[in-house]
């Protein structure tokens, strides 16, 4: 028999277990509402079943569409959400680290076993050196800690409670373009927006800690138990509406044609990762497969000379472009080879949070495709100082 699972980025088990132990979240997941009882899509370590085609695709069904792999046992069940506490109060007790780890020394014997056996021997002591960081807004000790995991949730948790939205980690989610996490953005800037960058509840847990509102949790524990620790470290927010925008895409080949309204690409916003001599803009996901319940999507990344661009119009080199249409009949179409892609902005935004307009034209599989798209500006990662137009941009 087989199923549909749903592609995630695996944790180690080392990781899970600190993530467990500290009450802390994951970026790790599937977009959309999932059914314990609906299909998901996989990508990955699982076995393909009989008759797939390279890629995950059966005989007939176009390359990239789904992967199908075999029925697994039943669920390991999750460990209980840890107790919850206070975060201001632990803040103001803090002194020193050698008091911190003298207060919370690993009691129980079987987690001491299971930390020991991963030979981490200054868990406590790192887990304290973040009451450091928080207590002096100084993300600075959270650097001297073994775990990486450990050492981005503290930088996170910093950033968070000293509203300095550009001191969040970043990560690179598709390969060379940094993001940062769209809870620490939201939190750090006070600003419900960037929260629509998450799905189900991973966004009731970043609209609720915003709002102040543990109802929005349901009966997640993890959820309230964040949102009650850090009830009383965080100022009201007043929200403010995202940009009713849309990403519409025309596609044509031969006498086929057909329209895709891309509402979440359009919700979620664009982000641009400025690098040296370049700046890289995406809008969307470059998933190449579906996950549950999707029946379209898409993203570009577009490499262009510098934020903001100088011109409105260029035409963009396949090797400064890469993009990605879904559509269930239609499969997944990649940028085809030799492609040259035109872009035309109608609008840019001067900060975060403006509006952004712009059409791009590319050739994606055996399809052209014509991309209206009206979003906002979520982010702008810079990593390092503009230099030189890229060579692969002409205008």
């Amino acid at each position: 028999m087989t199923k549909y699972v749903c592609s995630r980025a695996f944790l180690a088990p080392e990781l899970g277990f600190f993530l467990a132990l500290l009450g802390g979240w994951s970026g790790a997941g599937c977009e959309g509402k999932q059914d314990k009882k609906a299909p998901l899509v996989a990508q990955g370590r699982e076995r393909a079943t009989p008759g797939e085609a390279p890629g995950g695709a059966r005989s007939g069904e176009p390359a990239g569409s789904v992967l199908l792999v075999e029925e697994r046992g039943p669920e390991v069940p999750k460990d209980p959400a840890p107790p919850g506490g206070d975060l201001a109060s632990e803040i103001e007790a803090f002194e020193d680290l050698a008091g911190c780890v003298q207060r919370h020394r690993l009691q129980d014997p079987l987690v001491a076993d299971a930390v020991e056996a991963l030979g981490y021997d200054s868990f406590v002591t790192d887990s304290c050196r973040s009451l450091e960081a928080l207590k002096a807004r100084d993300p600075g000790p959270c650097g001297q800690m073994l775990s990486s995991a450990l050492r981005r949730h503290c930088e996170e948790q910093v950033a968070m409670l000293s509203g300095r939205p550009e001191q969040c980690p970043t990560v690179n989610r598709a390969a060379g373009f940094p993001e940062r996490g769209a809870l620490c953005l939201a939190v750090a800037r006070r600003d419900l927006r960037p929260c629509v960058a998450l799905a189900g509840m991973e966004r009731a847990t970043c609209e609720g800690l915003l709002a102040k509102d543990t109802a929005r949790c349901g009966l997640d524990g993890r959820c309230t138990r964040l949102l009650r620790r850090w009830m009383a470290l965080l100022p009201g927010v007043e929200g403010r509406a995202v940009h009713k925008g849309q990403v519409q895409v025309e596609a044509t080949r031969g006498e086929e044609k057909l329209e895709l309204e891309l509402e979440r690409e359009a919700e979620q916003g664009a982000v641009v990762a400025v690098k040296p001599g370049r700046a890289l803009l995406k809008v969307g996901e470059l998933r190449g497969f579906f996950v549950a319940g999707e029946e379209r999507g898409g993203g570009l990344v577009l490499e262009l000379p510098s934020w903001p661009p100088a011109e409105t119009k260029w035409t963009l080199e396949e090797r400064a472009v890469r993009g990605v249409l879904r559509w269930r009949q239609g499969g997944v179409q990649e940028l085809a080879r030799g492609s040259k892609v035109r872009v035309e902005f109608e609008e840019l935004p001067a900060q975060a949070g403006g509006v952004m307009k712009m059409q791009v034209t590319a050739q994606l599989g055996g399809w052209r495709t014509r991309w209206r798209v009206d979003t906002w500006l979520r982010d702008v990662v810079l990593e390092g100082a503009e230099g030189a137009p890229a060579a692969s941009v002409k205008r």
